[in-house]
């Protein structure tokens, strides 16, 4: 009888993907810990998810500021991806009186939800919202999803008086 030998197993590395901030998008291969061979080139792929974008990578990868690049397994990795909020714009037009923004900020993320308030200047009347909001409501509420843009629109008052009809 011959006796089969199994090849001796080489080296092996462990390979932690990680992303900050958490929900701020996904790798390939998947967030936790891969096994690689010595030496093995990794492909590796940061996604950001919905309202987010890609900065760099964390660790020792072969080009930081690239989302698709690669890991060479010398020794165990720990890789993160790294994704920031989009700031979006809230663009408010308002010619015959005052739009409040409540919360009143220079920009927005991704689902945010601004309530937005008209006050008419004297002699107008509110008579609703166009652009990216649409509605007749005031006050009225917007739910961020890029940069929006949304003109109050007025009418002047006709000056009539509604009596309740008591002298």
């Amino acid at each position: 009888a011959v006796a089969i030998n199994p090849a001796a197993a080489g080296a092996t590395h462990s390979l932690s993907m990680a992303v900050n901030p958490r929900g701020g998008g996904t790798t390939t291969p998947a967030v936790g810990s891969h096994v690689y061979d010595e030496n093995e080139v990794v492909n590796i792929s940061a996604t950001p998810a919905v309202g987010f974008e890609f900065v760099n990578w964390s660790g020792d990868v072969a080009d930081p500021n690239a989302a698709s690049t690669s890991v060479t397994m010398g020794s165990d990795k720990t890789v993160t991806a790294n994704f920031i909020p989009i700031e979006y714009t809230l663009t408010i037009v308002s010619e015959h009186g005052i739009v409040a923004k409540n919360p009143d900020q220079a920009t927005y993320h991704y689902g945010d939800v601004v309530q937005l308030t008209a006050t008419p200047a004297d002699g107008f009347a509110f008579t609703n919202w166009t652009g990216d909001l649409t509605s007749s409501t005031n006050p009225a509420s917007i739910t961020i999803s890029g940069n929006h843009s949304v003109t109050a629109n007025y009418m002047e008052s006709s000056g009539v008086v509604l009596l309740d009809g008591s002298v």
